[in-house]
């Protein structure tokens, strides 16, 4: 995958407790697909644009990136009960920001921030490292 390549992935549930999990660049022609194993409730789905992290789990900066990206033709099985939008931020200060949910997308724009690498728990870092979280009242997402 390369910057501005087309993704799409897909989730896709098997039988109990096992998933289909299939990411292609559509711009390459390239695709992975891994089957794995979940047992949890199913009671949401979530699209997230995260900053990166290195092999010990530290937050690292958040590169500016343009265009925006596009999380579109979004889906959950079951009935949609709530929505949360993130904006990702580092100390109050907002890095990238979600757009409302429209037609089924949504867009994360870089906002201008720059996210330190100082967070050291695994709740502070996760929470400032999501930029969007869709919730769904059941199932799985495709």
């Amino acid at each position: 995958m390369g910057p501005g390549d087309q993704v799409t992935v897909t989730i896709s549930q098997l039988g109990t407790g096992f998933w289909a999990i299939t990411v292609s660049d559509v711009t390459r022609g390239k695709t992975f697909t891994t089957e794995q194993s979940y047992d949890g409730p199913l009671a949401s789905a979530e699209w997230i644009l995260e900053a990166p992290s290195d092999n010990s789990g530290n937050v690292l900066p958040l590169a500016p990136f343009s265009p925006a990206v596009t999380f579109g033709n979004l889906g959950v099985a079951g009935g949609q009960t709530a929505l949360w939008a993130n904006t990702m931020e580092s100390l109050g200060v907002p890095l990238a920001t979600p757009s409302i949910i429209s037609n089924n997308q949504f867009t994360v724009s870089y906002a201008g921030g720059s996210l330190l690498s100082s967070f050291r728990s695994a709740a502070p870092h996760q929470a400032a490292r999501r930029a969007r979280v869709a919730k769904s009242g059941g199932g799985f997402f495709g």
